[in-house]
């Protein structure tokens, strides 16, 4: 019985949250940090492009995803690996009346000298 519970939480549950991305990662808790920076855009109802503050955005976000968006404007360092899945959530608190569309670019490394990854959303800004 135990090496079927030990199976389960240890194999099989890491393994579907690796193959089902929507489940959320089963390690996240104990994931390592990274650097990572955010840059945020929007495009108005002219088509000009404007610059969106993150703290515009920190105050209408959850504490959690808050805490990783203070300051993530500049390079910043600390757990990173769920921010990627909550790019369009994000997207939808920058949305102000006037916006047409918001484009998050969430861009990290996990080690020094490490190659950086990139992830892009654009959340269009519905009335």
């Amino acid at each position: 019985m135990r090496a079927l519970v030990l199976a389960v939480v240890c194999v099989l549950y890491p393994a579907a949250t690796y193959a089902f991305p929507a489940m959320g990662r089963a390690w996240g808790m104990y994931a390592s940090t990274a650097t990572y920076r955010l840059r945020a855009t929007a495009r108005d109802e002219n088509g000009a492009q404007v610059d969106v503050p993150l703290g515009a955005v920190v105050r209408d976000a959850s504490p959690r995803v808050a805490s990783a968006l203070v300051g993530a404007d500049r390079w910043r360092h600390g757990s990173v690996l769920s921010l990627p899945t909550q790019l369009a959530r994000v997207g939808r608190y920058a949305c102000r009346p006037g916006l047409a569309e918001v484009t998050l670019e969430l861009e990290w490394r996990t080690a020094d000298g490490a190659p950086s990854q990139t992830e892009r959303v654009v959340v269009p800004c519905t009335r």
